[in-house]
């Protein structure tokens, strides 16, 4: 078993040596948060390199989300004060810049995700630390927040009309009760589903027609006529065909009553027409 080195630390403020140190062949012990070499003579030569310690220069502000970079800067935490320092003041100046630019970010509240294209182009980043949207001008803060608040901005559909609720269900559209109008938060998805409904025809009146029978179903589809699964009605939208399919209907309907009484059809028959009836068949 290999005997273990013994290490010889190299102390005080040695983060603005840490270069020379590497070149030393020092290494880093993240434990004892110490430089040191396994030769005496080596390490003895990396404290001589070592800047006088002055005093504690403190850094002052909220430091938690910085500690990592205040780490390595060469700051340490003093338990007592509960603060961070630094013994060189030139250091320590630069940390408590890196604090007061960091309280200076406005940070926003609320659901960003929907909204972030639009957080981008006002110049708002993403703090990777805190996972929160900011910007450091506090006008243009306030006016991010408020994008936030607003939510994605809704892209109506004009025109659509009930029969296609379903497409625009599909598409993602959701239905504004206010506006009493779909909208869509993509704008380009907006504009297909504009696209898509924008040349639909007026809705038309049905005219449907009263007692059809099942036996004239093909004499209707030739007229134009259209079957009505809800309310299982044939029906035609002009009004003068209408006219004309219901004095065909008539004309047959006489036909019947002014034809000899038939045997009664067995009971399986009368369900059987009845079925193709109700599917307009």
């Amino acid at each position: 078993m290999a005997k273990e080195m013994k290490k010889y630390f190299v102390t005080g403020n040695t983060f603005p040596i840490k270069d020379q140190l590497k070149d030393m062949g020092c290494q880093w012990d993240s434990e004892a948060g110490h430089w040191y070499h396994t030769s005496k003579r080596v390490a003895e030569k990396a404290q001589q390199l070592v800047p006088a310690q002055g005093e504690k220069q403190f850094i002052e502000g909220d430091s938690y989300l910085l500690k990592d970079q205040l780490k390595q800067m060469g700051c340490r935490w003093d338990r007592e004060s509960s603060r961070w320092y630094h013994n060189d003041q030139v250091i320590a100046q630069q940390a408590q810049k890196l604090i007061a630019d960091a309280q200076q970010k406005h940070y926003f509240s609320g659901d960003a995700f929907a909204v972030k294209d639009r957080l981008k182009e006002l110049g708002c980043e993403w703090d990777t630390e805190t996972k929160q949207w900011y910007h450091k001008d506090k006008d243009m803060a306030a006016q991010a927040q408020a994008v936030i608040d607003q939510g994605p901005e809704r892209h109506y559909i004009q025109g659509a009309v009930f029969d296609q609720r379903e497409q625009l269900k599909t598409a993602g559209a959701e239905w504004d009760p206010e506006a009493r109008a779909w909208f869509h938060t993509d704008k380009n998805v907006a504009e297909q589903l504009q696209a898509s409904v924008s040349p639909s025809a007026p809705a038309q009146d049905k005219h449907y027609l009263q007692g059809a029978p099942f036996e004239l179903k093909e004499q209707l589809k030739d007229l134009g006529c259209q079957w009505d699964p809800g309310c299982k009605q044939w029906y035609h939208t002009d009004n003068e065909t209408a006219a004309k399919a219901q004095e065909l209907v008539n004309q047959q309907i006489q036909k019947r009553v002014s034809a000899p009484e038939l045997k009664a059809p067995t009971a399986s028959a009368v369900l059987a027409a009845s079925a193709q009836a109700d599917h307009g068949l």
